[in-house]
């Protein structure tokens, strides 16, 4: 069961498509974003805090039910999210807990 998520979207991603899936993320899974994080080159996370511990089986099957997204794994892989780009995503978090699980879609 996981309380917070990070979802990494590949680029490229427009503003208004962002603005659209994060809508529709915090209504399907009863959730809110904390942060976005990303840029127009790389993959853009976005962390998002779920209002009640939820299954990451459920999550995932949430998210795969959406309008336009193609594909979702646990996991992204090393070479579709920089190191840099997730620094940047766990600096918010600095004195806080967190057991994030990662979606790129």
């Amino acid at each position: 069961m996981v309380e917070e998520v990070q979802l990494v979207l590949p680029p490229p991603i427009e503003a208004n498509q962002l603005m659209r899936f994060t809508g529709r993320t915090e209504e399907m899974l009863q959730s809110r974003v904390l942060q976005v994080v990303g840029s127009w080159q790389e993959s853009t996370v976005i962390t998002i805090i779920l209002d009640n511990a939820t299954a990451m089986a459920y999550i995932m099957d949430k998210l795969e039910n959406m309008p336009d997204v193609e594909a979702i794994t646990e996991k992204p892989l090393s070479t579709e999210v920089s190191c840099n780009l997730l620094k940047r995503a766990a600096a918010k978090y600095q004195g806080q807990k967190i057991s994030p699980g990662r979606l790129p879609l």
